[in-house]
């Protein structure tokens, strides 16, 4: 070949293009990537990798990392789920980016440092773009210093973005916040201070008309923002979301600043010096947290019925705040990892409105200055701590409706002596209750039917730990909470109302200061180790009682029981004492049941003068109380049966001793023949029934000569007018 031949092929190769290389790989389980003409392809479904920090000594890189100069767009295709932490890390020639629907989570520092990135398209169905940042991790910062982004629209699904996302993105200037519920990052002690777009230039945000709660720091030191547009649903801003921004500064002093329906900053004129009286506008649904901070004007707040959340701290530091008008039907406080309490120590007055039905945590903890509170009727839920170290109140009184009794809800309070439980109370938790209370002696209880509890002796703590010497219980009560008084050496005065039906497993167990206790007639059930250990003597069980539980009547105390049911009550076995003795309405039933073990301890309450007759005589009987110290009067008697053979009755007396009480008992007689013989009379169309003189059926239905031809010896012949005769042959 020529040298001119040689020049000219140089020439043409020279001017035709080179076929562009290709490169492919896999990012995932299910996931694949192509590289071609300076665009990145991801297919496939499912989540791609996540990679570790280029910072990292165990870092790792994705397969496309080597070419990552020649990216200039990125498509992921449609079946991706998920875009891995670190996959675009500084790809700093990236112009471009699709996402598709479907998408639903863009990881951590994904798109951070794409310096050429302009603008990015967020799915609808985005919900997290980083993960919240914990222990200083590498989370969060998505699209951090995307020096290049102009704008971006936050998607109605999207409910997590985490601290740092849009950080340092110089020319983002137009934010549009369309995320319904979207929560940032806000209660970890490193994210909480990161912001979501630090050192941007966002000079206006939009909130979409679906958006009713804006992040706390959101858009916390973006000095440049200046707008800020609602759409008049906004109910809940964070803390800080939009502090040392060019619209917050320009704010009034001495004002409530609010966005829609959230009372977000009240700036105060440090030069003024005059008290403050502030009136939340009608509407309000939220306080944010600190709005009212170390404000020493502040001297009564006024909060209306449409607030459902305070944010934490709201009044920390209002030295002043003594009054309070409390009108919100339902709230909860946000919760905050460094935790508070809702008022001061200087809090003097709370007036609540007429429809208030619950109470927050730690709702007036501290508030020590209040001598007097009194509860709305409306009122349904105290919550945890509620009451905490209220020392200057000496009374309280739960209302009726209120059915939830927070833990530790009455605590630590010093100087309050009575407790008045309402009758609507179903739940409350045992644990300490009423602890830390030293002079809380006397309980009101009015609870118709609390939750039941069972004895537990692996947790002793769960019971009322204050020193109650006076326990009342009201006419309406059904159930006495089992474990209530575990091992109080205090509680010496019980009186039950007249509707109990239940005393619960070990309510009254180790009380050895309760020496006597009178239970109502209504009473049925004592459950286990009701009076286990106790310091009472002697007892009368009612009745109505059907069901005494095991070691429910422990004996090592009691030296007497008196039991009044006619049927023995069934249950388990009891601890007994060797001066234990028991009364009972029948013996002989008491001692073919449940009570069969303790048949050498039955005595009966009545002993009969007499308990046989011969037909003839005039059946009267006396009767003299068995029970030592006491008296005894019969108040009904019946009439008594004149047919030969075995009777019972049930008799009534009222029983006078140490206390007076009515009970019934069983007099068991029997009815012999009259010495003699009688001749038979009548003529032979005499029927009836033939029994020995023992009782025992011969004949039925004989005629006189069926009769007359019976062996020799005494029958009894019952006819069908009801008359006896005796014959003899």
């Amino acid at each position: 070949m020529n040298i001119l031949h040689t020049a000219a092929l140089s020439i043409l190769f020279a001017v035709m293009p080179a076929t562009a290389a290709t490169y492919r790989g896999s990012c995932g389980n299910d996931a694949s990537w192509t590289l071609e003409d300076h665009t990145l392809r991801i297919s496939g479904s499912g989540a791609t990798t996540d990679f570790i920090s280029p910072g990292n000594i165990n870092a790792t890189y994705p397969g496309w990392h080597k070419h990552k100069d020649d990216i200039y767009h990125v498509i992921i295709e449609d079946g991706i789920t998920s875009i891995g932490d670190f996959s675009f890390y500084k790809y700093n020639k990236l112009e471009s980016a699709i996402l598709p629907e479907g998408l639903t989570r863009i990881g951590n520092f994904t798109f951070s440092g794409c310096l050429s990135l302009k603008g990015i398209k967020l799915p609808e169905t985005t919900e997290t773009i980083g993960d919240p940042l914990l222990n200083y991790n590498n989370n969060g910062f998505s699209f951090s210093n995307c020096q290049s982004l102009e704008e971006i629209t936050l998607p109605e699904g999207l409910k997590t973005i985490s601290g740092g996302s849009f950080n340092e993105c110089p020319s983002l200037t137009k934010v549009t916040w369309n995320a319904i519920n979207c929560e940032a990052d806000v209660f970890d002690p490193v994210a909480r201070y990161t912001g979501i777009f630090v050192g941007s230039s966002v000079h206006s945000v939009t909130f979409g008309k679906n958006v009713i709660s804006i992040p706390a720091h959101s858009f916390r030191d973006v000095s440049s923002l200046s707008e800020i547009n609602t759409p008049g649903t906004i109910s809940y801003v964070g803390y800080m979301a939009f502090n040392k921004t060019t619209w917050e500064n320009m704010q009034e002093s001495e004002k409530t600043i609010y966005l829609d329906k959230a009372a977000y900053l009240y700036k105060v004129d440090e030069y003024a010096v005059e008290p403050i009286a502030v009136t939340l506008d009608p509407g309000t649904k939220s306080i944010t947290d600190r709005i009212f901070e170390n404000n020493e004007r502040l001297e009564k707040i006024v909060i209306p019925e449409t607030v459902d959340r305070i944010g934490n701290k709201s009044f920390i530091g209002c030295s002043s705040l003594t009054e309070v008008e409390w009108n919100p039907i339902g709230i909860q406080q946000i919760r905050d990892y460094e935790g508070s309490k809702l008022f001061s120590s200087a809090l003097r007055s709370i007036k609540f409105g007429d429809k208030v039905e619950m109470l927050p945590d730690k709702f007036l903890s501290g508030c020590t200055a209040l001598k007097e509170i009194t509860l709305p009727a409306s009122l349904k839920t105290i919550g945890q701590n509620a009451f905490e170290q209220c020392n200057s109140i000496t009374t309280l009184e739960i209302p009726d409706g209120v059915e939830t009794l927070g833990r530790l809800a009455i605590y630590n309070c010093a100087k309050i002596e009575q407790v008045t439980i309402g009758e609507g109370l179903k739940t409350f938790d045992y644990y300490y209750f009423l602890a830390a209370c030293p002079k809380l002696t006397t309980l009101k209880w009015n609870a118709v039917r609390t939750q039941s509890k069972e004895l537990d002796l692996y947790h002793t703590s769960d019971r009322c730990g204050a020193p109650i010497e006076n326990f009342i219980v009201g006419e309406k009560v059904d159930y006495i909470p089992g474990q209530l008084f575990l091992n109080s050496t205090t509680l010496n005065n019980v009186v039950l109302g007249s509707s109990v039906t239940e005393i619960g497993s070990g309510a009254f167990r180790g009380c050895k200061a309760l020496t006597e206790i009178n239970l109502p007639e209504s009473l049925l059930a004592i459950d286990d180790n009701s009076f286990y250990n106790t310091g009472i003597k002697h007892i009368i069980i009612p009745g109505k009682v059907t069901h005494i539980g095991t070691w429910g009547l422990e004996g090592k105390s009691i030296t007497q029981a008196i039991l009044l049911p006619l049927k023995a009550p069934e249950g388990g076995s009891i601890s007994i004492g060797d001066e234990l003795k028991m009364y009972v309405p029948d013996v002989a039933a008491y001692s073919n049941s449940p009570f069969t073990q303790y048949s050498k301890l039955l005595n009966p309450l009545a002993i009969a003068d007499k308990d046989c007759f011969t037909q003839d005589e005039e059946a009267a009987v006396n009767f003299t109380c068995n029970i030592p110290d006491h008296t005894m009067t019969v108040t009904s008697m019946p009439e008594l049966e004149k047919g030969l053979g075995e009777h019972m009755a049930i008799v009534e007396a009222e029983f006078c001793g140490e206390k007076t009480f009515t009970a019934k008992f069983v007099y068991n007689y029997c009815i012999k023949p009259s010495a003699g013989i009688d001749a038979v009379t009548g003529n032979g169309s005499l029927h009836g029934d033939v029994y020995t003189a023992d009782g025992i059926l011969v004949l039925k239905d004989a005629d006189l000569d069926q009769q007359l031809a019976l062996p020799a010896g005494i029958y009894i012949i019952k006819t069908g007018n009801g008359s006896i005769k005796r014959i003899v042959k």
